[in-house]
């Protein structure tokens, strides 16, 4: 018996991995009747049967392969006429014909079935019941695959399979059921009951049918859209009223945002309706939680709307492929709020995005992934989601609106209605435009990580009345990107005024040149001033006129002017790419293999003191503070040319905290660490005091040295950031306080070692001078 079994659930499970990786392959189902009792609440209980029309893919088919999870199967019709036995997992269900059938042929069967719907692990995807509601939500992010069709009707529950629907929902007379599509109706039942009558016209796959039953208040008007008037409805609880029609105020303003770049809206009706969890892009009948009713939640029913076009109308015929779903509607989240609120919203929600997808991306999936062929693990994770936006703002820029947005509506009439893959829409970009967009897919889609495009110099030569400008750039790479190719970098040259004229540069491989002939002597040349693309930088510019606090968004740095001359142009680019190593390397100093600042100025430099901020929690310095005994420095070069060196600081915190420069100064800064092995372990007295305290820190001309807990003679070396001990002091009574001057030292920043006669380390400590 027990051999049996095992034979059996290894069949089962040979059946199920064929039958999944087969279905769409064997049979297209081109439409559904769904008639459901969805009444009693509390026993959970779904009852009724599905009718499906389908015609065979090859030739001949002697089954039929139906996904279908835990429901009960009470009987099964082909063409009318029963089947009495069919094969069955837990996953599956197989029918067997009784004639077998052939590609043209056309194939009703309809399915009895009971029983309690399952939700996933998770708690998401699956069919819900609750006190008030029963609904659908059509994703289950832990199952593979994660299409959730089947988790409350026979289908094919692929991404590839697209059928229309008819929903025939009986409930009970105080509740009202709400599909997707055109409500065709609604008929009383003797017993007291309600069938409600959908119907969806436009194809879509089995993940994406839905229904809701509560008891729903029809809030709706008419949408004058693009191609006729389109109904919209959205369906709430009565005392939701309010919170309604203030979050989707908005609502007509955003379709016409998508409308006019994507094209007319693609269903019959503009359908919300109010769930617990969610958001799901349910065609034409979006589930949306009733805890996000609220004005800070625009942005996700924008995101769900915009799904119409990008998932809906086509869809990732794979999910490897769900950045094409996902990647495009979280673009959509910002190109709505350029069209109602302006581009300077676009602007600044796009570098929002960038700024998280930067640091916390490869940290949330667990690392550096591409795009396209995401694991099953990570399909709805950031990567798929966030830096899916800002690529296609990316893409957005490389080819520029005049083509982009009309290459895309292109691209959603040509596939409408059907699925799509990443290497479809390359090679309908590269055939639409003209650019042959291999490299760009093989670099932002294909491939993990991100390009880093910095000025590495620029060279300006007088030509009659105009100036010939040489720029160099260097690529550097975030993560293990390859050498991105066909790159086009967009640069921006300042005037005199403050006035930056933006030029283009394309080129490939790591290291590029360009010359551009411009009317005037620039100041500075920058590269993307206007963040057009998704490279790993984040940056922020403006123009001081006065004293004060300055904050530049997203670079973790703080400008405190205390005196200017005149007003001053400043940009700071937080570099998430390594700095360059050190020309010549020092023992025990590492750099950061994670990020740099650079900071340009134009004009008279200020009087003032930057503020770094520095952070193992929040994932910024995880790979440079790796022990708490490691010493915290930062390290600056005026230019990619120069080496870095050690430059007078202050620092507050330990694992998080500021680094503070006073007399800034542009250039390059870095943070770097010395290695416990190389200076020490400094140690701690169990009241919290530093054995080794050096005031005044930082000193300007005399310096004061007290090592608490010690008394005996001891050696005091003062070394520089290069490593070189540049003075030693032989202490012979250490029990008080050593002083000594700083006449023909440096300013910069040093590091005190104190050991004692057998050369035994006690102590060390940084101190500045200024």
């Amino acid at each position: 018996m027990k051999r049996l079994y095992l034979l059996s659930a290894l069949f089962f499970s040979l059946l199920s991995i064929r039958a999944q990786g087969l279905k769409s392959d064997t049979i297209d189902v081109v439409h559904y009747e769904l008639h459901l009792s969805i009444m009693n609440f509390s026993a959970k209980n779904l009852d009724g049967y599905a009718i499906l029309t389908l015609t065979p893919k090859m030739n001949p088919i002697a089954h039929i392969p139906i996904d279908l999870l835990a429901l009960t199967v009470d009987s099964v019709k082909v063409n009318g006429q029963s089947v009495l036995s069919w094969a069955r997992d837990d996953k599956t269900l197989r029918i067997p014909l009784p004639n077998p059938a052939s590609i043209g042929d056309t194939l009703k069967v309809r399915i009895r079935y009971h029983g309690t719907p399952v939700v996933e692990p998770a708690g998401w995807g699956g069919f819900h019941f609750n006190s008030w509601i029963a609904y659908n939500l059509g994703v289950a992010f832990q199952a593979d695959p994660h299409n959730y069709g089947r988790a409350w009707f026979p289908c094919v529950d692929d991404f590839i399979d697209r059928a229309t629907y008819d929903y025939f929902i009986t409930t009970e007379s105080d509740k009202k059921a709400v599909c997707g599509g055109v409500f065709l109706g609604s008929t009383p039942q003797p017993n007291s009951t309600i069938t409600w009558h959908w119907r969806m016209n436009q194809t879509i796959p089995a993940y994406l049918a839905s229904v809701a039953v509560a008891d729903y208040q029809e809030f709706s008007h008419v949408y004058n859209g693009m191609a006729g008037p389109v109904p919209v409805s959205l369906f709430f609880r009565p005392g939701d009223s309010m919170a309604v029609a203030g979050l989707f105020a908005n609502l007509d303003g955003i379709l016409s945002v998508y409308e006019s770049h994507w094209g007319p809206y693609p269903f019959e009706r503009v359908g919300y309706v109010g769930t617990i969890e969610g958001a799901m892009e349910h065609a034409a009948n979006v589930a949306f939680p009733v805890s996000s009713l609220n004005s800070s939640s625009e942005w996700l029913y924008a995101h769900e709307l915009s799904h119409m076009w990008f998932g809906d109308k086509i869809t990732c015929s794979s999910p490897e492929d769900m950045w094409l779903n996902e990647g495009w509607a979280v673009f959509n989240e910002s190109l709505y709020r350029e069209g109602i609120y302006g581009y300077d919203a676009y602007r600044n929600n796009m570098n929002q995005k960038l700024a998280s997808v930067l640091r916390l991306c490869h940290i949330k999936d667990q690392g550096y992934r591409a795009l396209y062929g995401i694991p099953n693990a990570y399909t709805y994770g950031e990567t798929v989601y966030q830096k899916g936006g800002v690529v296609v703002h990316t893409l957005r820029n490389y080819l520029g609106d005049s083509l982009f947005f009309p290459a895309m509506q292109a691209f959603l009439d040509s596939f409408a209605f059907q699925p799509v893959s990443s290497f479809q829409l390359r090679d309908f970009l590269s055939a639409y435009t003209g650019i042959d967009m291999t490299a760009f897919f093989d670099g932002w889609v294909f491939s993990p990580g991100f390009p880093g495009f910095v000025v590495d110099s620029m060279s300006v030569a007088p030509s009659g009345n105009q100036f010939i400008v040489t720029v160099y750039i260097h690529q550097k790479s975030k993560g293990p990107a390859p050498i991105f190719n066909h790159n086009r970098l967009f640069l921006g040259f300042l005037d005199d005024n403050w006035n930056i004229t933006e030029r283009v540069m394309q080129f490939s491989g790591e290291y590029g040149v360009a010359a551009f002939t411009l009317p005037f002597h620039p100041l500075l040349c920058l590269a993307d001033p206007f963040d057009r693309i998704a490279d790993a930088t984040t940056d922020f510019q403006k123009v001081i006129k006065s004293a004060g606090d300055y904050d530049f968004d997203n670079t973790y740095f703080r400008l405190s002017v205390d005196q200017l001359q005149d007003s001053v142009f400043v940009r700071v680019t937080h570099n998430w790419t390594a700095p360059d190593s050190l020309k010549t390397p020092t023992p025990g100093l590492t750099l950061s293999d994670y990020r740099y600042w650079r900071i340009d100025m134009a004009g008279p430099v200020p009087q003032a003191t930057g503020r770094f901020y520095y952070s193992r929690p929040a994932y910024l310095d995880q790979t440079l503070l790796q022990n708490l005994n490691d010493s915290l420095v930062i390290l600056y070069r005026p230019n990619p040319a120069a080496d870095w060196q050690g430059i007078p600081f202050t620092r507050t915190g330990s694992l998080t905290g500021y680094i503070f420069v006073n007399n800034l100064q542009p250039g390059e800064y870095t943070l770097a660490s010395w290695d416990e092995l190389y200076v020490g372990r400094p140690k701690l007295q169990q009241e919290g005091k530093r054995i080794l305290l050096i005031y005044p820190n930082p000193s300007t001309d005399r310096v004061s040295v007290e090592i608490n807990s010690y008394s005996q003679p001891a050696l005091l070396e003062i070394i520089d950031l290069n490593g070189r001990t540049v003075r030693v002091y032989n202490v012979s009574n250490t029990g008080n306080r050593f002083d000594f001057t700083t006449h023909g030292l440096n300013k910069a920043t040093y590091w005190i070692r104190v050991t004692d006669s057998r050369g035994k380390f006690i102590a060390s400590e940084a101190f500045s001078i200024k």
